[in-house]
């Protein structure tokens, strides 16, 4: 094989080598790109329609613990308060 022979053949097979990999790697890799950003923007909107039961939910809790730390206690107090002022 002659230098010239050899360097077409080199640049042929770069070639060819470089379309096989712009269509199956890179394709790919676009195609999962896409689910990925199609994802990501469904997840974003479903986030976004949830969030004010997210945020009824926190008001819920933290009704609960105002009610755990200090409304127990103060019931309690009140009726022992009742109790011995009789």
């Amino acid at each position: 094989m002659t230098p010239e022979q050899f360097d077409e053949f080199i640049k042929a097979n770069e070639e060819s080598t470089a379309r096989a990999i712009e269509k199956t790697v890179n394709g790919k890799i676009r195609v999962i790109k896409d689910m990925m950003e199609h994802h990501i923007t469904e997840f974003q909107e479903f986030k976004s329609e949830m969030m004010p039961i997210r945020e009824g939910i926190h008001t819920v809790q933290t009704l609960n613990k105002f009610i755990k730390w200090l409304g127990f206690p103060a019931i309690g107090a009140f009726i022992m308060w009742l109790l011995y002022n009789k």
